[in-house]
């Protein structure tokens, strides 16, 4: 879950990036944040459906890989019609995440509203740090590079999800 916000509140900072690398329209720029928030409100009608037949600890496991694949090929995406479904591929990934990690802190049973609490507020601390993190590492390389980083963070705390055994 905390993948999450070195994507949604870093986006703002990037997108100077992205104008310039897809020569984009203040129009087609405007619909890049559109097009990461369909593919999670599409993500999140589906998992109304499936999520209680699946289990939440399988949804994250399926969320983390898809926006750490989908971000790395933002990087290397090569028009904007494929950064767009890369984006739209995120946006279901951060979907599956944030569900999955909400349904199994959710499950806790007496703790749960301590982990939620805890969960949110550290979902918090990195919406506002990530950007500061995010203006730091700009200064001195592209989005692209950020973008592959935080992929690399997706599919490390997949690993580690994995290697902590989570099960719900």
């Amino acid at each position: 879950m905390m993948v999450i916000p070195w994507i949604r509140s870093t986006l703002g900072m990037i997108l100077p990036g992205m104008i310039d690398t897809y020569d984009l329209t203040i129009s087609q720029a405007g619909l890049i944040s559109i097009f990461l928030e369909s593919g999670s409100v599409t993500g999140m009608l589906a998992l109304g459906f499936v999520i209680d037949r699946i289990g939440a600890a399988r949804i994250v496991v399926w969320g983390l890989p898809v926006i750490g694949t989908a971000l790395f090929a933002v990087t290397v995406a090569p028009t904007f019609g494929i950064l767009a479904v890369m984006l739209f591929l995120v946006g279901i990934g951060i979907a599956l995440t944030a569900s999955g990690v909400n349904t199994l802190m959710a499950a806790t049973g007496e703790r749960r509203a301590f982990c939620l609490g805890l969960l949110h507020s550290c979902f918090s601390i990195f919406a506002i740090v990530t950007p500061l993190i995010a203006g730091a590492l700009l200064t001195t390389s592209d989005w692209q590079t950020f973008y592959f980083g935080v992929a690399v963070i997706a599919l490390f705390m997949m690993i580690l999800f994995r290697i902590l055994g989570y099960t719900a």
